[in-house]
């Protein structure tokens, strides 16, 4: 086919003349240099004049292109953040109430706590007691003067302090199973520590004052402290 114009290119549309092929794929229709008429320039067709230039109907459209074959999958990006966490979910039902258990045993020990409530002691008085402290449902007691003790094993710690005469010499003396046993004697504070079983009886404490003028003992302090065991 002849090539037109100063494109160098080759139509070939069914229904137009190579010129008008030519024309048809040109931008501008103002290139006829202003002359009336026909002219060929830069590939323009200028019927009349450039101010009222008329161009053919555009080229069919191209039929549309298959895609090609779909690439490989690029690489996966990071991980993003940890979002917020959620909200807390409604509480479960609560589950069945298992077996009662068998019933436990007696506790193996128990404890009380005792402390004086005289003002002044003198020689020969019995330590007034009272209870101070113990474990829940003891079965130990006192009368004022007396430690209430069903059979058992015990073990007994107990202090006394006061304020003495110079040179005077004080004696506890505890008093259990009918018999006096386990003295602390001294002229300051007086502690002690002993064990013993049982079948029953009564504790109590006597106190007696040697080397003073007036044998007594005033602002005692007195804490007893008797455990049962198995």
């Amino acid at each position: 086919m002849t090539n037109y114009g100063n494109s160098g290119a080759v139509y070939n549309v069914p229904g137009y003349s190579p010129f008008l092929q030519i024309a048809s794929q040109l931008p501008e229709c103002s290139s006829c240099g202003n002359v009336a008429g026909t002219s060929a320039q830069n590939g323009s067709y200028c019927p009349v004049s450039p101010q009222s230039c008329v161009r053919p109907a555009p080229f069919p459209p191209r039929p549309a292109c298959r895609p090609g074959p779909m690439g490989p999958m690029g690489p996966i990006g990071p991980t993003g953040a940890t979002g917020a966490t959620g909200a807390t979910g409604a509480t479960g039902a609560t589950g069945a109430t298992g077996p009662a258990g068998a019933t436990g045993e007696a506790p193996l020990t128990d404890y009380a706590y005792f402390s004086t409530t005289a003002s002044t002691v003198t020689t020969g008085d019995t330590l007034t007691l009272s209870l101070t402290d113990s474990q829940t449902g003891t079965s130990l007691s006192t009368d004022g003067q007396n430690v209430v003790l069903p059979e058992g094993k015990y073990v007994v710690n107990y202090v006394l302090g006061g304020e003495t005469e110079d040179e005077a010499a004080v004696t506890v003396q505890p008093n259990f199973n009918g018999e006096k046993q386990y003295a602390a004697v001294g002229s300051g504070e007086l502690t002690n520590v002993f064990a013993f079983t049982t079948t029953g009886t009564n504790l109590y404490f006597t106190v007696d004052i040697t080397g003073g003028t007036t044998g007594s003992l005033t602002n005692p302090t007195f804490s007893l402290l008797v455990y049962k065991m198995a």
